[in-house]
C-alpha cells in the first residue's frame, strides 16, 4: 500500500499555543484521538496560522487526509477558540474553566468554527505560497472534522494554512487556528507509483512517473509510448520527430502532424503560416466589414461619376451660350451696317429700293 509519508516527520507551526501542550509533533504521531490535549494547536489571537510537515525529500503524493480537533475531554461542545497562550489546560477546572500556571490565570473560550477556510499546499521549499494549491475550503460550505483530499503532485513540504483577515461570517472563529490531531500524506518515493509503490518504468525520463497510473511524463531518448516501453523506429509517430522521436510536433501544426526528421509542419492551423507555423496571420475581415467597405467604395465612385458629369454639363452649356452670342453678333452687325448705308443714300437722293427689299427679306 501507499506509505503514510508524514509519520514521525518534522512539523513546524506559525506559533505554538504554549510550551507544554499541543506540540506540533502530535499531528504526526499516529494517534487519531480528537482529545484536544492529544492534538497540535497554534497560538490564539492570530489572524494567520499554518502547520507544515517536512517530508525530508521530494515525494510523489497521491492524497492527503487529516483529522481536525473539535472535541475535548475538557470542553466537549465542539470547536473552540481559547485566548491566553500561558494557559495549561490540564490544570483547568471543568466547571469554572479557570487555569493555573504558577498563578491563577483566566482562560476565556468562545464557540466558533476554526477549521473553515483552510487551505492545503504542497511545495518544494518551506515557502508554501510558491507551491501547488491542492485544496481551498469555501467558508460558506459545511465541513467535517475528517478531511480526505486527492492531491496528485510532488513536493517536500505539505502546509495547512488558515486566516481571518477581513473574513466576515457569523459562524467563524475570530482568530485563525490550526488544530490538527493527525495528518496522513499518502504517496511514494520519487520513482514509484500506485498502491504498492511499484517502480516507475525504466525508460521514464528522470525515472519519474504519474503517482496513480505509472505513465511517464516523458521518455528517454529512443523510446516512446505512455510507459516508454517501445523503441522508436526510423519513422517516428506522426506527432513526433527527431532522431529518437522524443520531440513533439509544434502545437500550431494541423492535427500536430509534422515532418519526422526536422519537425516542420505538414499543414498549419487556421491563421498560421511558416515552416513551423510560427507566423501568426492577421485576422480575416468579417463579412460585415467587407460589405461595408464595398458599399462605401461604390457610393464614392457614384459621387465621383455624378460630379464629373455635372462638371462636363456645365462646361458644355457654357460653350453653347458662348457660340450663340458669337452667332448673334455676326448676323446682326452686317444688317445694321447695311441699313445705315441706305439711310445715308436716301439723304443724298440715291435709288435704294432694291437694297431695302434685300434688308426686308433678311430681317423677315
Amino acid at each position: 500500500m501507499n506509505q503514510n509519508l508524514a509519520f514521525n516527520k518534522t512539523v513546524t507551526v506559525s506559533q505554538k499555543y504554549n510550551n507544554k501542550d499541543f506540540d506540533p509533533s502530535l499531528a504526526v504521531d499516529g494517534d487519531h484521538s480528537t482529545d484536544l490535549l492529544k492534538c497540535s494547536l497554534t497560538a490564539s489571537g492570530q489572524k494567520e496560522a499554518w502547520l507544515t510537515v517536512d517530508l525530508g525529500e521530494e515525494k510523489n503524493i497521491a492524497a492527503i487526509a487529516f483529522v481536525h480537533g473539535g472535541s475535548s475531554t475538557l470542553f466537549a461542545n465542539g470547536n473552540y477558540e481559547c485566548d491566553g497562550n500561558e494557559a495549561v489546560l490540564r490544570d483547568c477546572s471543568h466547571s469554572s474553566k479557570q487555569c493555573f500556571s504558577g498563578k491563577r490565570t483566566s482562560l476565556t473560550c468562545k464557540e466558533g468554527d476554526t477549521l473553515a477556510g483552510i487551505s492545503v499546499c504542497v511545495s518544494e521549499t518551506p515557502d508554501w505560497r510558491t507551491g501547488t494549491l491542492c485544496y481551498q475550503h469555501d467558508i460558506e460550505q459545511p465541513l467535517n472534522n475528517t478531511i480526505n483530499l486527492d492531491c496528485v503532485t510532488s513536493g517536500r513540504y505539505v502546509t495547512l494554512f488558515n486566516s481571518r483577515n477581513e473574513t466576515y461570517f457569523p459562524d467563524l472563529s475570530a482568530f485563525a487556528y490550526i488544530n490538527i490531531c493527525e495528518i496522513h500524506i499518502i504517496g511514494c518515493d520519487i520513482g514509484y507509483y500506485g498502491e504498492k509503490c511499484t517502480k516507475c518504468p525504466d525508460n521514464c525520463l528522470n525515472g519519474n512517473c504519474h503517482i496513480q497510473i505509472g505513465h511517464c511524463f516523458d521518455c528517454k531518448d529512443g523510446f516512446k509510448d505512455d510507459r516508454c516501453e517501445k523503441e522508436c523506429n526510423k519513422e517516428c509517430p506522426c506527432t513526433r520527430y527527431g532522431p529518437n522521436c522524443n520531440a513533439s510536433c509544434y502545437k500550431h501544426c494541423q492535427h500536430k502532424l509534422c515532418n519526422p526528421i526536422n519537425g516542420s509542419c505538414l499543414e498549419c492551423i487556421k491563421s498560421r503560416s511558416g515552416d513551423f507555423c510560427e507566423i501568426e496571420l492577421p485576422a480575416e475581415a468579417t463579412f460585415d466589414t467587407v460589405s461595408l467597405f464595398i458599399a462605401a467604395t461604390t457610393v464614392l465612385l457614384i459621387l465621383v461619376v455624378v460630379f464629373t458629369l455635372y462638371t462636363l454639363k456645365r462646361k458644355c452649356m457654357s460653350s453653347r451660350q458662348a457660340l450663340a452670342r458669337d452667332y448673334d453678333a455676326s448676323e446682326v452687325k452686317p444688317t445694321d451696317s447695311k441699313y445705315d448705308t441706305l439711310q445715308e443714300a436716301d439723304r443724298v437722293g440715291t435709288d435704294t429700293a432694291a437694297e431695302y427689299m434685300e434688308i426686308t427679306v433678311i430681317t423677315g
